[in-house]
């Protein structure tokens, strides 16, 4: 009787619109509350011991760097080159929406971080080359599902604490999928693009400086997924470890090379990861 009660309440809430660890917290607690001859006080124990383990911490290490890697000027460097390497394609911004989920898989992890950024610096481009609003934001949300899966994608984290299985193999076995998603939306969005008459090709050259220039800006980004696939695959550090060296890897690179990140901006870049977080690690708490 307690566990169907539960289970309505579950789904009541779901249904009202509660948001997820809400409603897992409050129909956990109707169930210790109205037919469970445990103790309350072991509600609170299972919730603090759902976060007890060193794997875990790196989902906060991940959305950190994702969110410093925003505020140093390391996603807007990306974004050029995902438009270089896509300008003399159909769609060649919806193309670069895709690529730039990709490139961010493999810094961030976070697809729920990857789909705000993209709303906020594409969409509003896209709309203004003549891309329906639908369209760029089904793009988007398509998209962002490839961050999640190209490592360190925080639910490779998350599988692994959960089902105890190795994050670092987990880690080596998402890059193949990921990228084959990728090239496998960009496809997609070209014969759409060309079907519906979407921002044609650009067939203007591209100057060598200003290719040497984009590049070399971007490729000092994607020297992170290297160092962390790398270092955990030669063993040099753990995945816990590998998400504090991609933290300190977008502080140096902002601070030092971009010189973009300042006091306030860490200021304001700590504070997002940390709301940012906490709403992930509730959710595993109360599940």
């Amino acid at each position: 009787m307690a566990v169907l009660a539960a289970l309505g309440a579950l789904m009541v809430l779901f249904f009202m619109g509660t948001p997820v660890a809400f409603s897992l917290f409050l129909s956990t607690f109707l169930y210790f509350l109205i037919g469970a001859d445990q103790p309350l006080v072991l509600l609170i124990q299972r919730l603090a011991g759902g976060l007890e383990s060193v794997s875990l911490l790196a989902i906060p290490f991940f959305i950190m760097a994702g969110v410093f890697m925003n505020y140093s000027g390391i996603t807007t460097r990306l974004l050029n080159l995902a438009e270089l390497c896509t300008r003399r394609f159909h769609g060649g911004l919806a193309q670069s929406n895709v690529l730039l989920s990709t490139f961010m898989g493999g810094l961030s992890g976070s697809n729920i971080a990857d789909a705000a950024m993209n709303a906020k610096l594409l969409v509003p481009q896209m709309n203004a080359r003549g891309y329906p609003t639908p369209f760029s934001a089904a793009i988007t949300a398509a998209s962002s599902l490839i961050t999640s899966t190209i490592p360190p994608g925080i639910a490779l984290i998350i599988y692994g604490y959960v089902n105890n299985v190795s994050i670092g193999r987990l880690f080596m076995a998402g890059v193949v999928p990921g990228i084959g998603m990728a090239l496998a939306m960009m496809v997609m969005v070209s014969i759409m693009c060309r079907r519906h008459g979407y921002q044609p090709p650009r067939r203007e050259r591209v100057s060598r400086q200003e290719w040497i220039s984009v590049t070399r800006a971007g490729l000092i980004a994607l020297a992170l997924p290297v160092l962390v696939i790398g270092g955990i695959r030669i063993g040099v550090f753990t995945p816990t470890e590998a998400g504090a060296m991609a933290v300190a890897y977008a502080l140096i690179v902002g601070v030092f090379v971009y010189r973009e990140l300042r006091p306030t901006t860490i200021a304001l870049a700590t504070r997002e990861s940390l709301l940012s977080a906490v709403n992930v690690l509730f959710i595993i708490c109360v599940a």
